[in-house]
């Protein structure tokens, strides 16, 4: 207000205060008559943003539009009015219009971080068929923003990478039979990469993992070059190249494959690293192929690359050495529940921590379902994530039920350190995170108001044993979300392990990486499409995750239905989206939802579950 005081006349000023103390007291028509008299003093943008606002609570969308652009005729910069307009645009399904009006609100107020995520939720998936620079330069903004999750804007990303000046001369795609490959005839040694020189592009190798194989086989090409150029031949603008990539490749955990003549060159950078050479150049470009903390002296890497003159190689030291380092000490207090004797916990353990998934930076939202939220509203809950992993759902609930006591319980102590680091990030103080086994958790004297195990029970030994487990503790009433792998789904990834078994491929890295790179000649092509669409693909932890777990069960809706009944469950609804949702609609009518009619409508389309199955049910008693 005192900023506003300063920029109106005593006239007009009087009449705005007058105004929003109408509108604090609801007296909506009265506040447009007081903004009535104050623009009649002197127009400005906010007043007539303001009568917007009113209007659109109205309804009255014409002459709330009206309203808004009388606003922005005054100050085209007036973000407010640009982001409203943009909700009335969405509202009438012109997304292309809202987009372009975000666009504006982030260029004239950038450190708004609500214009960027809606701009990012509307324009992340979107691909553009050309070039816009204002469209590139509100993105670059987005990737410049922590805050702010960008894994969702590859589409974005790529469409306007792929259209980027210059880019086509070296970023080239041909047909491999039913796949888009990338031609490598344009990225030669020696090459121009002067067009890779952008914000877009290396803030985007930053922040975002694209799932396409063929920017994929770009990157992995880049790389080569890049490495056996060798550091001495490291111009800045390949400095700048080769610390964006050791970004995309650490958070993609070294799924790119390569040949014998990079592993010596990095082997040969490793050793020279090993023995005292902290060459900046050599630091960046052996962290696109390992990571550092995992070198002889990690401290002498990081202190070179922080004291580099460039940005990005500044922050590989805090990415690849200083954060994985105190992880790893964090490992150590995190307090056990329980012991860890069964065989396949055992087993399932081991795969956690040298793999634990899923790397995650920023926090995705509610997957509660709007219809369930009245259930556990209103009261001060007691919440059980059995299976956290990494503590992106625990953070995500415990964010959603800020007043809720949640316990968050893994078996993997690498796990755990990577979801208490992600909570100390967020500043989330209220999820116990303790290092235990479900199927001891049944010694636990207390009940829980919701349990929610995502991807887990199906990683047992005895998926109904640990539900069953899960269910004693469930309070009267309480609910539970269950997230269990579907048969029919993922019938992709039972012909890989069918694959994996007969090659005799083995689980870690290198056999991965040899089979993700035989996987063409093995699988049928339908099949080999279906998994590269999966983002599980293009992680190391989440492949392992996907085709080289040491244990995995799979569903249908009557084994769901059989061990709802002898946990006395009762059945709400499966959470969907949109679109199965319609379906279901559509073949069902306006029905309750049943296991029965899933089963009919998952034969007749098999990848309905592709991913998993998303269960809300209901202790009855």
């Amino acid at each position: 207000m005192n900023q506003l005081n300063s920029q109106l006349n005593a006239k007009a000023y009087a009449a705005f205060q007058e105004a929003h103390q109408l509108f604090e007291q609801s007296r909506l028509d009265d506040a447009l008559r007081a903004l009535d008299l104050s623009l009649s003093h002197q127009p400005s943008a906010i007043a007539w943003r303001i009568k917007g606002f009113i209007y659109k609570l109205q309804g009255r969308k014409d002459d709330a539009m009206a309203a808004l652009e009388s606003s922005l005729a005054l100050n085209p910069q007036d973000h407010g009015s640009l982001s409203l307009l943009a909700e009335m645009r969405v509202a009438e399904n012109d997304i292309t219009q809202a987009i372009g009006l975000y666009v504006l609100a982030i260029a004239a107020a950038p450190s708004v971080i609500s214009h960027k995520e809606n701009f990012l939720l509307l324009a992340g998936g979107t691909p553009f068929t050309k070039y816009n620079p204002q469209t590139a330069d509100a993105l670059v903004a987005c990737l410049k923003t922590p805050e702010v999750e960008c894994g969702g804007a590859q589409i974005l990303w790529l469409s306007l990478f792929e259209k980027s000046p210059g880019i086509g001369k070296i970023y080239k795609n041909r047909m491999s039979g039913a796949m888009p490959a990338f031609d490598p005839s344009g990225l030669k040694p020696g090459t121009d990469l002067s067009a890779l020189d952008t914000p877009l592009f290396l803030e985007g190798l930053r922040r975002i993992a694209v799932h396409y194989p063929a920017f994929e086989q770009f990157l992995i090409q880049l790389r080569r070059q890049l490495l056996l150029a060798g550091p001495d031949k490291t111009s800045p603008l390949h400095l700048r190249i080769a610390a964006a990539l050791a970004h995309y490749c650490f958070y993609t955990e070294y799924i790119f494959d390569f040949d014998a003549e990079e592993q010596a060159a990095a082997e040969a950078l490793r050793q020279a690293i090993n023995g005292g050479d902290t060459n900046i150049a050599a630091l960046c470009l052996y962290a696109c192929y390992a990571p550092l903390a995992a070198l002889a002296d990690p401290a002498a890497a990081a202190r070179s690359l922080s004291a580099a003159a460039e940005p990005l190689a500044q922050s590989l030291a805090a990415v690849q050495i200083t954060e994985p380092l105190a992880l790893e000490a964090d490992k150590k207090s995190i307090p056990a529940l329980t012991s860890i004797d069964n065989d396949v916990s055992q087993r399932v353990r081991a795969q956690y921590e040298e793999f634990p998934y899923p790397r995650w930076k920023q926090l995705s939202g509610s997957n509660i379902d709007a219809d369930i939220m009245p259930l556990l509203a209103g009261r001060k809950l007691r919440i059980l994530v059995a299976g956290c992993g990494t503590g992106r759902e625990a953070l995500n609930t415990a964010t959603l039920f800020p007043d809720a006591d949640v316990l968050a319980v893994d078996l993997s102590l690498t796990s755990l350190a990577y979801a208490r680091g992600r909570a100390q990030m967020h500043g989330i103080t209220n999820v116990d995170f303790r290092h235990g086994d479900i199927l001891k958790l049944g010694a636990l004297d207390e009940k829980f108001d919701y349990i929610t195990s995502s991807g887990v029970l199906h990683h047992l030994a005895d998926p109904e044993a640990g539900w069953k487990i899960l269910r004693g503790l469930l309070k009267p009433q309480g609910l539970m979300r269950i997230a269990l792998y579907s048969e029919r789904g993922r019938k992709a990834v039972v012909s890989a392990h069918n694959a994996i078994r007969k090659g005799g491929y083995s689980d870690d890295a290198a056999g991965m990486r040899r089979f993700r790179k035989d996987m063409p000649q093995l699988l049928s092509a339908e099949g080999f499409i279906e998994l590269i669409s999966f983002g599980d693909f293009y992680h190391l932890s989440m492949f392992r995750d996907l085709l080289f777990h040491v244990q995995e069960h799979r569903f249908d809706p009557p084994r769901i239905r059989r061990a709802l009944g002898d946990n006395d469950l009762a059945f709400l609804k499966l959470a969907t989206d949109k679109e199965t949702e319609a379906l279901y609609q559509k073949t069902f009518g306006a029905a309750p939802q049943t296991l029965e009619n899933w089963d009919t409508l998952e034969q007749q389309n098999p990848a309905l579950f592709r991913t998993m199955y998303v269960i809300w049910c209901q202790s009855k008693t």
